[in-house]
């Protein structure tokens, strides 16, 4: 994802919470107002992760590396989602939510 989003969902988090990263209509609601109608396609890939339950998954797990193995398995195989856009999706919100750097 472009770090500018990521950026932007580094702010939402600083100034919001956690909170609207988990829920999904708090996530729809947040990014059009965040993202000002910008990155498209990341907000899709990043609201489908949500509503999939992988930002409350990684954000509860205490065995980040498996949670995140398994998470992008779901994206993938379960939500039709390519393979390497669900390894990025969850990198980044790892990153967000959890601090980890990818």
């Amino acid at each position: 994802m472009d770090q500018g989003f990521i950026d932007i969902l580094k702010r939402l988090v600083e100034e919001q919470s956690k909170e609207p990263l988990l829920d999904p209509v708090k996530c729809k609601n947040y990014l059009g107002d965040y993202t000002r109608g910008e990155y498209k396609k990341e907000s899709r890939q990043l609201l489908k992760a949500v509503e999939a339950g992988v930002s409350k998954a990684i954000n509860a797990t205490s065995e980040l590396e498996i949670c995140m193995k398994q998470q992008q398995r779901k994206l993938h195989e379960d939500h039709d989602m390519d393979s390497a856009i669900a390894l990025n999706v969850v990198n980044v919100l790892a990153h967000v939510l959890r601090g980890i750097h990818y």
